[in-house]
């Protein structure tokens, strides 16, 4: 917090301040910004910008100051594949707006862009996946900062609890009339027709069990051969 004007004379913001709000250090910089997003990227990184609607922005909660996974869908070798590109970037700005305050943003229209801070080698990611795919966001909590096991997921491994393993690869998924198919090995096959059984038997009662019902049976039938 700063006590001291003097003490931050001749420095600049490096974000966009508001009014009656506390100045901390973080904030200041010696150097005077080309603009307030160029003074808020360290060196070394790079500020990237996609596009995104209501379903891929999540709702809008990916605002600056929101932390962020960039997933990328796209099509190879005609199999639907989804991946997560980069994970844990900050969102600098939305729609052009660097501000961090909740109750602002709150009254401001859903961005149709967003500008995230990223590595060198994650914007390069990027701009790839951006040409060759659909990009989207997830969310992640304020103090989450874990790196999670990142699986590429394709149509074979979403259906794989459902179907059987004799089919071969599975390359898409349609709907006919209602029901649904997979194409596999060139043909379409009913995906209720791949359903796998139950084949686990019923498990007999533990031995405890087993010995608390069995002279309760034995007494059963003893009076069923006296009726006869």
């Amino acid at each position: 917090m700063i006590r001291d004007l003097s003490s931050i004379r001749n420095q600049y913001a490096s974000t966009q301040l508001s009014a009656d709000t506390v100045v901390l250090k973080e904030q200041l910089s010696t150097t005077s910004p080309i603009n307030v997003i160029t003074s808020r990227i360290p060196e070394g990184f790079r500020a990237v910008s996609i596009p995104v609607d209501a379903e891929s922005g999540v709702e809008g909660w990916a605002r600056p100051g929101a932390r962020v996974d960039v997933v990328w869908s796209t099509e190879h070798r005609g199999r639907k594949l989804v991946t997560t590109i980069v994970e844990n970037a900050e969102v600098l700005s939305a729609e052009r707006s660097t501000e961090t305050d909740t109750a602002t943003q709150m009254g401001q229209p859903l961005p149709s862009h967003i500008t995230l801070l990223v590595s060198l080698k994650d914007a390069q990611r990027i701009h790839l996946a951006k040409a060759s795919g659909a990009l989207s966001l997830n969310l992640r909590g304020d103090t989450d900062n874990q790196s999670g096991t990142v699986e590429t997921i394709s149509m074979e491994k979403l259906l794989k609890p459902i179907v059987s393993k004799d089919i071969g690869e599975i390359q898409g998924k349609v709907t006919l009339n209602g029901e649904e198919f997979v194409f596999a090995e060139g043909k379409l096959i009913p995906v209720k027709d791949l359903k796998i059984e139950d084949e686990e038997k019923q498990e007999e009662p533990a031995s405890e069990e087993k010995a608390s019902w069995q002279p309760e049976v034995r007494a059963r039938m003893k009076l069923e051969d006296e009726k006869k």
